[in-house]
């Protein structure tokens, strides 16, 4: 079932995270949604968490950015986080999550298959992201 509200929306299966985000920035009460989330798969998985991000621009501002880390992610090779965006800003920002220790990685849309293989989904895991990112964006109006 999908999750959130606003400017971003997720939903979960297993160790696996979907998000799905606008233009705009998370608020704070969005983005600690998405963190709790992430936060509970990460402890029902014994420590794994990945983490799927399909933005058209909107990202977590530097507040948000150092909870994110402080939440079980810095340094966690278990747990990777893959975003898929074009926009430069966002782009950016995932540059610096990386110099603190996030496993994260940008690609492109084009780069969809190399960013499912990064995140190591298997077959049916691939249906289900294409289906629920439909549903999550639908939702965003995108």
């Amino acid at each position: 079932m999908p999750l959130g509200r606003g400017n971003l929306f997720w939903a979960r299966r297993g160790s696996l995270v979907l998000l799905v985000q606008s233009t705009v920035d998370p608020t704070v009460t969005e983005w600690d949604g998405f963190l709790t989330a992430a936060s509970e798969t990460m402890a029902e998985n014994g420590g794994r968490c990945r983490v799927l991000v399909f933005t058209a621009g909107g990202k977590p501002d530097a507040e948000q950015r150092a909870r994110s880390l402080e939440s079980g992610w810095r340094d966690n090779k278990a747990s990777p986080v893959v975003v898929v965006t074009s926009d430069t800003l966002a782009r950016g920002v995932i540059t610096v999550f990386s110099w603190f220790g996030l496993n994260i990685r940008a690609f492109t849309e084009a780069q969809l298959q190399q960013a499912y293989d990064r995140l190591q989904l298997t077959p049916l895991e691939r249906r289900w992201l294409s289906v629920e990112r439909r549903i999550l964006e639908e939702r965003l109006k995108l």
